[in-house]
């Protein structure tokens, strides 16, 4: 059969309210999967119909081979056309097919024309909110079952009993299933970021994974107790040397529940939905979920938004990335009346051509192992916080009259000049203090002279781990840190948080700081700032000659640098920890008062 003959969608559907369901024709199990289309209104479809949300997996030929009955012709199986999808995708088709019986589907890959230029896709994408918020029923398709898939779906409905779950947590005898769960909870399918609204706005969920199906809800439920106690789970299998785990608790199932769970709720009158979040939030918090198409980490969040209703941002593939990317910073910058999204990771994608206030999602506090799929940490916390909750307040608010929305790719903002980088002590690799901090420090004898206040407020950034001021103790708890570690190094030693927090009879409190520290300073440069000798945290590849500033609307202190590009404008490094300045204290001096210009590209 030559290429010509592959089904091709015959008319684009571009009219707001109407969808291309599916047909999936029943068969035996072996037959081939023969399907057919119709078009319905969206509020009014001929029948009930359950969508699919799943991951696509490898486009790329061979894949396999389905049927589409054509309309047209004699139903008979010389007439039928083919038409390829991926073996993900004919593997869940395989798993919902009846035998005797039809069923109604909605699936983007077959029901959306994916064909490059056509104007049906964005048009259908900006309703799919209330596609799958109209399903009668949602698939989570996980893929196909492997060894011990169907132990950890069996276990599933054993984890979401509290009456179980601390016999679960405690007994060896139970690793191989926390192994088989926490491995199925890392599948491709909890990092997509389409998977978001497609499970927040769902009535009802079934989660499968080969043979095996468990409803959603009891799946959350087994999250939210692994969530809680996932120190000791952790433990339990490292123990038992049954799985090496992420830095984190916040596998990508659990941001899921976590984040589908409190961006939704109903109103009043029990039909609609409010939407909880800004967008800033959620490209924010979803830069681990993947999407293979650059607009998507945008597009696929514009339904769960509470600021994108008005349809500022529409659906456009023919638009560049860039322009797009803009466009989310200067509504984030108007919505929150803050400019702490240009040093919040958030964008995604690898696109030099990118302004340097749109600020790479490569710059996040964790990465996902290639491996396994388990969250590591890559940099420290972010000094700005979520967009919900600040943690400091460097530069105020911004005002309408503070920032200037230039031509892309200029974003002119207004602040002062606080300092420029000075001395540096090194980057705080992985989990360990280099000595020469100590030395710029001056704590020259850490196992004798208590430490000096402002160095360690800057270990800690000024906060404790809940964001506030930290507790009086942490003075005490460095202390006896570096006391530890200079059982077998010299009077001032390199700190190795890491091999200290590995001793088993550490004290709980010295344990706490010193995971305060890990998660303030990794991946960072300690400096000390030219002319004012202020202690500071600034991003990895910040040089010697930067201006550390201070901007209206900012929470904390920005890293700025003359661009070699654009004369006259200036590349954003990143944010910093600058100590006195983070709550304001600049905000009342003269120079705050007669702030300049900066025109930031």
């Amino acid at each position: 059969m030559s290429e010509e003959d592959e089904y091709r969608h015959e008319q684009s559907i571009t009219e707001p309210g109407k969808i291309r369901l599916l047909t999936l024709h029943p068969a035996n199990p072996n037959a081939n999967i023969q399907i057919s289309f119709r078009v319905v209104k969206l509020s009014k479809p001929d029948s009930e119909y359950d969508a699919l949300s799943y991951t696509w997996g490898d486009p790329k030929p061979p894949g396999h081979k389905i049927f589409v009955q054509s309309n047209k012709k004699p139903q008979h199986l010389q007439y039928l056309q083919p038409i390829h999808i991926t073996e993900n995708l004919y593997a869940a088709l395989k798993h919902l097919r009846h035998k005797n019986e039809a069923r109604s589907l909605w699936v983007d890959a077959l029901c959306i024309n994916q064909e490059r230029g056509n104007a049906e896709k964005g048009k259908q994408i900006e309703q799919m909110d209330k596609i799958f918020n109209n399903a009668k029923e949602v698939y989570v398709w996980l893929g196909q079952s492997d060894e011990t898939s169907d132990m950890a779906m069996e276990f599933i409905r054993e984890v979401a009993s509290p009456s179980k779950f601390e016999r679960l947590i405690t007994k060896d005898e139970n690793c191989d299933k926390w192994k088989a769960l926490t491995k199925l909870m890392t599948r491709p399918w909890f990092s997509r970021r389409w998977v978001v609204q497609e499970i927040a706005l769902a009535k009802s969920v079934s989660l499968c994974c080969g043979r095996k199906r468990i409803r959603w809800s009891k799946f959350a439920d087994a999250v939210g107790l692994i969530g809680s106690e996932w120190p000791r789970i952790r433990r339990l299998l490292t123990k038992n040397r049954k799985a090496f785990l992420g830095d984190t608790h916040a596998l990508g199932a659990s941001a899921l529940v976590e984040l589908s769970n409190n961006l939704l709720r109903t109103a009043d009158d029990g039909k609609t939905l409010v939407r909880l979040a800004t967008l800033e939030y959620l490209v924010s918090n979803l830069t681990t979920f993947n999407v293979t198409e650059p607009h998507d980490m945008i597009y696929s969040l514009l339904a769960l938004a509470k600021d994108t209703q008005n349809g500022e941002i529409q659906v456009h593939y023919s638009k560049s990335v860039d322009s797009l990317c803009a466009k989310v910073v200067k509504l984030s910058i108007r919505t929150s009346n803050s400019l702490d999204i240009i040093c919040r990771p958030w964008a995604s994608v690898e696109d030099k051509s990118l302004p340097s206030w749109v600020c790479s999602a490569s710059k996040h506090p964790f990465s996902i192992r290639f491996v396994d799929r388990q969250f590591e940490r890559q940099n420290g916390d972010l000094f700005i916080g979520n967009p919900d909750k600040r943690i400091y307040n460097a530069g105020g608010i911004a005002k309408r009259s503070d920032y200037k929305i230039q031509a892309a790719p200029i974003l002119s903002v207004c602040g002062v000049v606080f300092d420029k980088a000075g001395t540096f002590g090194g980057i705080a690799e992985h989990a360990t203090v280099p000595a020469r901090w100590l030395k710029l420090a001056k704590w020259k004898n850490v196992t004798e002279d208590n430490i000096p206040e402002a160095f360690c407020r800057t270990l800690v950034a000024d906060r404790g781990s809940d964001g506030n001021r930290p507790p009086t103790w942490y003075g005490n708890a460095a202390k006896r840190a570096w006391t530890i570690s200079t059982l077998d190094s010299s009077p001032t030693p390199t700190l190795d948080m890491g091999k200290i927090l590995r001793q088993g009879h550490l004290a709980p409190k010295i344990k706490e700081f010193l995971l305060r520290v890990q998660a303030t300073i990794f991946g960072r440069k300690f400096v000390v700032t030219e002319d004012r000798k202020r202690f500071g945290l600034g991003p990895r590849n910040m040089k010697l000659g930067d201006l550390i500033c201070v901007l209206k609307g900012c929470s904390v202190p920005v890293v700025l640098r003359p661009s070699t590009v654009s004369q006259g404008t200036f590349t954003v490094i990143g944010e910093a920890y600058i100590d006195g300045v983070m709550d304001g204290e600049l905000m009342e001096s003269e120079a705050f008062k007669n702030r300049e210009w900066f025109d930031l590209s």
